[in-house]
């Protein structure tokens, strides 16, 4: 029954090779998250700036709600008090003054 004393598992590590490629593509991988995260800032800072040369208020706060905290249309007609299918036409009115004040 005594078996030998060298038959005990050994414990396998990993190659050294594959876990330095896995860490240069977690460290890639990370660096284009954060420039992922630049891009996505400076877009909503330039959609920011768009959407206060609305001089509607109401049409500013609207745009706001939705594509800078994005908040689902059922959430933007309740903080505004306004139903879900009126909250679309004003969207729409919304989205013309944007366009009126980006071709100018």
């Amino acid at each position: 029954m005594g078996g030998k004393g060298g038959d005990s598992p050994k414990t396998v590590s990993p190659e050294p090779h594959k876990m330095e490629i896995a860490v240069e593509k977690i460290l890639s991988l990370e660096e284009e998250i954060e420039e992922t995260k630049m891009e996505l800032q400076h877009l909503m800072h330039e959609m920011w700036k768009q959407i206060q040369k609305v001089t509607d208020a109401d049409a500013r706060d609207l745009l706001t709600k939705r594509y800078l905290e994005f908040k689902p249309w059922k959430v933007v007609a309740s903080e505004l008090d306004y139903s879900v299918q009126h909250i679309y036409y004003l969207h729409n009115k919304a989205l013309e003054k944007l366009r009126v004040h980006q071709s100018s």
